[in-house]
């Protein structure tokens, strides 16, 4: 499991994560938007796309496709807009383990993500898939009453 989710200006977005086979994963729609007042409307977007899993793409088929972030979603226009403000976490099952970690990225000086030094949880492989998805919605709706302070 990869699932990557955005926390920006009080909006969760989690796009769909293909996997090109053996390398990389391309942010796809469908995309799961949830106001992250509503922990158990993010809780369902979690849910939602956990259960599409990530659906396998070849490169060719990843570059031909549009780029996630739109205006329809998002409000945005680019990439580059998207990510000022944005929070991000990575929530992956351990491919040793099976244990299932999330963990922050922190904004890079000429854009991107690097990911950040400490997991915010991590639960053992056996952990119910529900409270895997309950502990992500918290954090980042707990992130999102944080953020929204002045």
């Amino acid at each position: 499991m990869n699932i990557r989710s955005y926390l920006r200006k009080g909006m969760v977005y989690i796009p769909t994560s293909r996997q090109v086979p053996g390398s990389y994963y391309c942010l796809t729609a469908p995309v799961q938007v949830a106001p992250a007042s509503d922990i158990a409307t993010v809780m369902k977007a979690f849910e939602r796309a956990i259960s599409l899993g990530n659906p396998l793409i070849s490169e060719a088929e990843c570059s031909a496709l549009p780029k996630w972030i739109t205006v329809a979603p998002t409000g945005v226009k680019s990439w580059r807009a998207f990510e000022r403000g944005a929070l991000t976490w990575l929530l992956n099952t351990d491919p040793t383990t099976g244990e299932y970690r999330m963990r922050p990225y922190d904004p890079s000086k000429g854009g991107g993500w690097t990911p950040g030094r400490i997991p915010v949880f991590t639960l053992p492989a056996d952990s119910p898939i529900r409270e895997v998805i309950r502990r992500a919605a918290e954090i980042v709706c707990d992130a999102a009453m944080i953020q929204s302070q002045p």
